[in-house]
């Protein structure tokens, strides 16, 4: 149980999710307007579908390694793996994730995809053993940033078609990359207010180990402020993304942003800004996780 906790099967469908959505959102499409062959193919994607997951996989772990003493604090000693199971998975899923990201950056002559596995293997380590000690708010937004690139990985390994379509419908390219940008900050926003949630929730057991995150820094004021200032610049930005769907007269997509992106957003808010403690985090975090699902749901839905 506690080795199926820490590996956050939620999340890595989430993240599964988020790349198929982008792929047959823009990347299906845009090779079959312009009768382009995409550069990988069906068991490429999936390969890269798997190596993303691992790389997510393997940052939950060894999170969970460096994180072991505070989780002991929250959880029963028997929800959690013997500490040294973390790291012999981890390095079990490293080098598998190194092996399929070398095999397939040879396949198609790109070996920079095995260089960024690695990038991104040694980036999460750093995160879990330095930066979650000194980092506070800063450690924040590069979980933050990593997550909302996540969903830009389907359209680097399909660069030449979106290059190929700039080239020859610029319009249609600055639309599609317009809801893209859109989805990737809002991603962005939505995934960092999340981690100020979750640390304000794992306050008592962080600062037991000598963790430095935000709400350790600054307490429940600052970072409810900080919450609320993120939240209305998210929904203000929600906001004027739908009024434009209304002044350009398309309703149904104007309602589709009111039930999946406003008002839930609002509900969010308001349910922080009654908040008295950090006590009443624990459901924000679930929220925020519901709040991006209906995202992908819009993304997946809107023409």
């Amino acid at each position: 149980m506690g080795f199926f906790h820490a590996l956050r099967p939620l999340n890595l469908a989430i993240i599964l999710i988020a790349q198929s959505a982008v792929y047959f959102r823009f990347v299906i499409p845009i090779s079959e307007y312009n009768s382009c062959p995409p550069r990988l193919n069906t068991p490429d994607w999936i390969m890269l579908f798997l190596i993303s997951s691992i790389v997510a996989a393997s940052g939950y772990l060894i999170n969970d390694y460096f994180d072991y003493a505070p989780d002991l604090q929250k959880r029963h000693k028997k929800q959690l793996a013997a500490r040294g199971y973390y790291l012999g998975i981890y390095y079990m899923l490293l080098f598998t994730g190194m092996a399929l990201s070398i095999y397939l950056g040879a396949r198609i002559a790109h070996p920079e995809y095995s260089l960024a596995y690695v990038a991104s293997c040694a980036l999460l380590f750093y995160y879990s053993a330095v930066m979650k000690r000194t980092a506070g708010f800063s450690g924040n937004i590069l979980v933050a940033v990593f997550t909302a690139l996540v969903l830009l990985i389907p359209v680097w390994g399909e660069l030449p078609l979106f290059i190929c379509l700039a080239q020859m419908h610029m319009s249609q390219y600055t639309a599609l990359m317009k809801i893209l940008l859109a989805f990737v900050v809002f991603s962005f926003i939505i995934n960092l207010i999340r981690e100020l949630i979750k640390d304000g929730e794992d306050l008592e057991q962080d600062s037991s180990a000598g963790l430095s995150s935000f709400p350790i820094q600054h307490g429940f004021g600052a970072t409810r402020k900080l919450l609320l200032g993120l939240l209305g610049f998210l929904i203000g930005l929600v906001l004027l993304w739908s009024l434009l769907h209304l002044f350009e007269k398309l309703y149904y997509i104007f309602l589709f942003d009111a039930v999946l992106l406003l008002f839930p957003g609002t509900y969010i808010l308001f349910s922080v800004w009654k908040s008295s403690s950090f006590e009443r985090f624990g459901r924000f975090s679930l929220y925020c996780k519901l709040y991006m699902f209906a995202g992908l749901i819009y993304i997946l839905c809107i023409p």
